[in-house]
Parts: structure tokens; C-alpha cells; sequence
């Protein structure tokens, strides 16, 4: 039968924890992130309690153990406030260091550290309601598909739970309260499973943050700078996935080409900064006429497209006849002077066709509006294309 040496063991938890918060702080350091900064406070926090709990056991010092305690919650605290700081929301320096002071004033109270259940069992509960509650804030956040996430939400589950029955039993008198706690008992698990987290924790953790980074590039390569919509590799891609999705599930797929009218003549006029503004108020009223699952894009200038699952020609047609009819109806000073603008649009329906075919048939009777006279909107007539490009060159 394998004995372990309890001394031995608890300096490698120690030794594990301080390596891994040093190179998570000098992480976070280094790449400005405050969620891996607070991480490795934590981690560091945690090996210093460890070493404390072992040589207060040695020299039987009470106050080392309230110190030990002290840094278990402050490291508690820090881990909460990591994940509370990667999902965007609020942590209190209050909240965050509030349990270690809890647990330093209980352990003040006279009578408390002769009753060593009670002395054992809170700064265990401490650590496992922040630990806990960590897990609870990643878990929630979930808006971003990380694949790491789930690793670090089943660890902190793991080490939350272990640390609170821990509690419990010491509470309720189940664990024979010692110097430190015996690798053969029950709650012994904590030894092996305190390495198990810390390095786990750190791996999965720092994979969240560079998997919430590389999601972050896609997303900034595929999003147009001045308008926040897709641009037009965002925009083919998803129109793509949609048109797919339609074509196996047997439902109307349409698309709008959009483009702005006179644009370089605004440009001329009032200045680029007003042919951005255009833009902008052009992109204020698409989206909001857009409906969810809608794919809206800038294709270059003042070029636009909208994929519109689920609709035919005709439904597309009264959406974007609508479009043009409110941005028609936008006004906006600019300097001492009032600019206007209008759209004109084609629209195209299929799914019998790749995504390109499609858009050259909605492109095609983009060029027919233009051609007919601008702010209007014009159906796509099947094998028109090579026709409504002439109709363009003639107007």
C-alpha cells in the first residue's frame, strides 16, 4: 500500500500553485487582461495559504493558521472576482476581499479557535461559495462558444463542492478535527485535488482567453469598421450557411442588393464625413426593419446586401421597398447645410443556384433601378443579367 507524506505533499500543492499564479500574473501582465491577472492573484494567494496551514501545524501557532485562512479566502475572492471580470460584469474590490475579512473577524471572536469544528468548517465554507459562485458566472455567460469553458466551469463545480461538504462535515463534527487534514480521511481528496485544479484551471482558463482573442480576430476580419455590420467576407459566409439551411429545409431564400444614390456626389458636395454619415443612418434603418436570422453586410462603398431566409421575391420586395421609403425620408444637417439621400435596391429569389448566381441575378436588377431612375426598387427577372448591366451603360 502507497503511503503518502503529508508535509511533502502539501509543499507540492504549494509549489504548484505558486508556479502556476506567477506565470498567470505575468500573463495577465503582459497581455493587459485583468481576468488572467486576478486568476494568478488567486492561484498565488492559494499556495501562500497552503504553506501557511502546513508550518502553522509545525509550530502550532494559531495566528498563522487565521493568516493561512486569510490568504484560502482572499485567493477565493480573487478567483470569483477573475470570472466575474472575463464575463464583462462588476467586481466589487469589496465583494471580492470581503470573505477573507469574514473569515479573519469569525476567527477573532473569543471561544471560536478553541472550538476547532467551527474554526475548520467556515473559512472552508468561504472558499467554497466563491468558488462556486465563479463557476455560476461562467456558466451563465455563455454567449461565446467556448470550448475551454466547460472544463473550467466542471472544476470549479468539483472543487466548490469538495470544499463545501468539507465544511459541512467539520460543522457537523463527521471529520476529527487535526493539525491537518489526513490524506486518508474523506476530505484527504483535497491534497490531490487542489493540484488537479490549479493546473487544470490554469490551462483551460488561459484557452478561454485565447479562444475569446482568436473569435475576437475573426470577428473584427469579418466586420465592417464603420457601420459594426458584416462586411462582405462576414456577409458571404453567413448567407451561405443560410442559404444551405434553406435549400435542405425546402424554405424561400431571398436577396436585396442595396446601393446608395449619387453617393459621390454627396462625397463632392459635403465631404466624406457626410457620405459616412449617410451610410451610417442608411445601416440605422436596415437593421431595424431586419428580423432575427436576417443577414445584413456592407459590400464595399456604398454597396450593401441582405439575405432574408424564409421570404419570396414578393415578401422581399415590400421589405425592401420599405427600407427605401424611410431612408427617403431622412434629413440630417451637416455643417450649415441639410443632406439627403435616397437607395435603390434589386431583389432576387432561390435556392436552385449558388450564392453568387443569386446575387448577380439581385445585382442585375440593382442596375435596372439605376437605369429607370434611382430610389426604387426592382424584381429580378430570370436571365436578365447580361440585359440590366447594358440598361446601366445606356443610362
Amino acid at each position: 500500500m502507497v503511503e503518502f507524506d503529508l508535509p511533502t505533499l502539501m509543499i507540492m500543492e504549494s509549489f504548484v500553485a505558486l508556479c502556476a499564479g506567477g506565470f498567470l500574473v505575468l500573463s495577465g501582465w503582459h497581455g493587459r487582461n485583468r481576468s488572467l491577472l486576478l486568476w494568478g492573484i488567486n492561484a498565488l494567494f492559494a499556495g501562500v495559504g497552503i504553506a501557511g496551514y502546513l508550518v502553522a501545524a509545525r509550530l502550532e501557532a494559531p495566528l498563522l493558521y487565521a493568516v493561512a485562512n486569510f490568504a484560502m479566502g482572499m485567493a477565493a475572492g480573487c478567483l470569483w472576482a477573475g470570472a466575474r471580470v472575463f464575463s464583462g460584469k462588476k467586481a466589487p474590490p469589496v465583494l471580492a476581499v470581503a470573505g477573507a475579512f469574514v473569515g479573519l473577524a469569525f476567527m477573532a471572536i473569543p471561544g471560536v479557535v478553541e472550538a476547532r469544528h467551527l474554526a475548520a468548517a467556515v473559512p472552508l465554507l468561504i472558499v467554497a461559495a466563491y468558488v462556486l459562485a465563479a463557476g455560476v458566472t461562467l456558466l451563465v455567460d455563455r454567449e461565446e462558444q467556448l470550448a475551454a469553458r466547460w472544463p473550467v466551469v466542471g472544476l470549479l463545480a468539483l472543487h466548490g463542492g469538495l470544499f463545501g461538504a468539507g465544511g459541512l462535515g467539520f460543522a457537523f463534527g463527521l471529520y476529527p478535527v487535526e493539525d491537518l487534514v489526513p490524506v486518508g480521511s474523506l476530505f484527504g481528496l483535497v491534497h490531490f485535488e487542489s493540484i488537479v485544479f490549479t493546473l487544470g484551471t490554469a490551462v483551460f482558463f488561459l484557452a478561454m482567453n485565447k479562444e475569446r482573442s482568436e473569435l475576437a480576430n475573426k470577428v473584427a476580419a469579418q466586420t465592417d469598421g464603420l457601420t459594426g455590420i458584416a462586411n462582405r467576407q462576414g456577409f458571404m459566409a453567413e448567407a451561405e450557411r443560410l442559404l444551405r439551411r434553406c435549400r435542405a429545409g425546402g424554405q424561400e431564400f431571398s436577396v436585396v442588393m442595396f446601393d446608395l444614390d449619387h453617393f459621390k456626389a454627396i462625397n463632392d458636395a459635403f465631404g466624406h464625413s457626410a457620405g459616412d454619415e449617410a451610410i451610417r443612418r442608411f445601416v440605422r434603418i436596415v437593421r431595424d426593419a431586419m428580423r432575427p436570422g436576417d443577414v445584413f453586410g456592407r459590400l464595399g462603398g456604398e454597396e450593401f446586401a441582405a439575405a432574408i431566409p424564409g421570404a419570396d421575391i414578393d415578401t422581399a420586395f415590400v421589405r425592401a421597398d420599405r427600407i427605401r421609403m424611410d431612408f427617403a425620408k431622412v434629413t440630417f444637417d451637416f455643417g450649415d447645410q441639410v443632406v439627403t439621400a435616397t437607395v435603390s435596391g434589386g431583389v432576387a429569389s432561390g435556392t436552385d443556384q449558388p450564392l453568387p448566381a443569386l446575387l448577380a441575378e439581385a445585382d442585375a436588377a440593382l442596375y435596372r433601378a439605376k437605369a429607370e431612375g434611382r430610389n426604387r426598387i426592382v424584381r429580378a427577372t430570370p436571365n436578365a443579367v447580361a440585359k440590366d448591366r447594358k440598361l446601366l451603360r445606356i443610362a
